[in-house]
Parts: C-alpha cells; sequence; structure tokens
C-alpha cells in the first residue's frame, strides 16, 4: 500500500513508509477498541485469523522514558 499511495501522491517511499510506520499516531478510545476486537473476532470466525485476544500495549511510558518502540 505504502509503495503505490507513495508514487501517486510524488512522495519518496522511504518518507512514506516512515510516515506510516513510525510517524503517524492514532488514539484508540474504548469503542475504537471494541470494534477492533469485533473484527477479529468475525475474520476469526470465517477462519481468516487465529482467534485470540488483542495484546494491546500502552507506549505512553515507553515514550516518556525516551525509547522508541521496537520493530519486532
Amino acid at each position: 500500500m505504502v509503495e503505490e499511495r507513495a508514487k501517486e501522491h510524488h512522495w519518496p517511499e522511504d518518507l512514506a513508509r516512515r510516515y506510516v510506520g513510525e510517524l503517524l499516531r492514532y488514539r484508540l478510545g474504548k469503542e475504537e477498541m471494541a470494534a477492533a476486537a469485533k473484527f477479529l473476532q468475525e475474520a476469526a470466525r470465517l477462519g481468516l485469523v487465529a482467534d485470540r485476544a488483542i495484546e494491546w500495549v500502552d507506549w505512553r511510558g515507553v515514550l516518556a522514558k525516551g525509547a522508541a518502540p521496537s520493530r519486532a
């Protein structure tokens, strides 16, 4: 997706990849988290993904200490 859209918008691919992977941030509230869980439950019911709970990570403490999130 990044490769396609970068070309479409005349962005260097490395910049687009960094923007999407490192710089773009979203705030997730209870409703968004519930929707993500429901989406994965339905995908699991259809056999598209393993049936397991989402493991949410709270990066606030990590980022406050100056560490960057790992790319594992």
